[in-house]
């Protein structure tokens, strides 16, 4: 069974404001540039996306965005949308393409904070487009395990 998901494109919103976005090709991207354009920027949105507590750092450029967006396709090529707000609230789990979420479209409800007994986490969600779920992850050197969450592997 082949599992994971590729990235598509990562957005940030705000009332008024033109879209923020970086798109992802298949494959390896790599962002570069010089100093102070915004490259770590990227990478704690996409850290934050994928289920960090701590929201990206308040930048001058990013400070009237109030949404981000992260869209992902699974290894059909399904797209998922996941739509946070950039003060740490849970996630809204959308069944479609960034530009095809309409306000009247049904969405999950997604918590934050990994919880082992819940599918209802943004972490239970990645783990389950790549094939983890349930997989436990040893913690000492006597043996003892605790169930896999996602910011294990971020």
């Amino acid at each position: 069974m082949k599992a994971g998901f590729i990235l598509k494109e990562l957005r940030l919103v705000g009332e008024s404001l033109n879209k923020a976005s970086i798109v992802f090709e298949k494959g390896v991207n790599v962002i570069t540039g010089p100093s102070n354009v915004g490259k770590s920027y990227i990478f704690q949105c996409l850290n934050y996306m994928f289920g960090a507590s701590k929201p990206p750092k308040a930048i001058k450029q990013a400070r009237a965005y109030e949404f981000i967006y992260l869209e992902i396709r699974d290894n059909k090529n399904e797209p998922f949308t996941l739509l946070s707000d950039l003060k740490g609230g849970n996630f809204k789990l959308y069944n479609s393409s960034i530009n095809n979420i309409k306000k009247t479209d049904e969405f999950e409800i997604l918590d934050r904070k990994h919880n082992p007994s819940s599918e209802q986490t943004v972490s239970a969600f990645l783990l389950k487009l790549n094939n983890l779920t349930g997989k436990k992850i040893r913690t000492n050197q006597k043996g003892k395990t605790r169930q896999i969450s996602y910011r294990d592997i971020v």
